[in-house]
């Protein structure tokens, strides 16, 4: 029993270390990759003169992925709860903002600037998801309980096949030697 109890520990210690060392490493690299993809697509879309590099928009939109770059290892679940707290308690400052910068845009424009910040903030919520190993763990815990579940599901149903055909067949046999 103690064997398998260091093997245990052992284990999850090892897992651990590679989830610590490699797999935040590897997610924070994978978001910035991200993000600096967004960056690149807005960069093409003004440099194609489809808006000024110095439009108000433009700039309030590049400053918040470039801090998103940069602040990305501080990123994490109770800092985000944090903060929402604090900005539902005074209001956010960058939503007012960016709503009255994108007046005067075209819609294309607007749509641009909007699928921008939202597909940011969307990478940056499976990023902090992705650096909370319990939230990693609880997913494919969840994912692994739905396949056992619709494995299950699957094996009821071969199973009611199974015993239906089979109750048919006795049926009809015991009311044929009846006859």
């Amino acid at each position: 029993m103690s064997d398998l109890m260091t093997l245990l520990f052992l284990v999850t210690l090892t897992t651990y270390f590679i989830w610590l060392y490699f797999y935040k490493k590897y997610q924070l690299d994978a978001y910035r990759q991200d993000i600096f993809s967004i960056r690149d697509n807005l960069f093409m879309y003004a440099a194609q003169g489809q808006i000024s590099f110095e439009h108000e928009a433009y700039k309030m939109a590049r400053t918040y992925l470039n801090g998103s770059i940069r602040f990305a290892e501080r990123l994490s679940l109770l800092r985000m709860l944090i903060m929402r707290l604090e900005f539902k308690k005074h209001g956010s400052h960058f939503e007012t903002e960016i709503k009255k910068k994108l007046d005067g845009l075209s819609d294309d424009q607007k749509m641009v600037i909007n699928n921008v910040l939202n597909g940011t903030v969307n990478r940056t919520i499976l990023y902090i998801g992705d650096k909370n190993i319990l939230i990693v763990i609880t997913y494919y815990l969840a994912k692994y309980l739905r396949f056992l579940k619709s494995s299950v599901s699957s094996v009821k149903e071969c199973l009611k096949l199974e015993y239906k055909n089979t109750f048919s067949d006795a049926v009809y046999n015991e009311g044929a030697l009846k006859t």
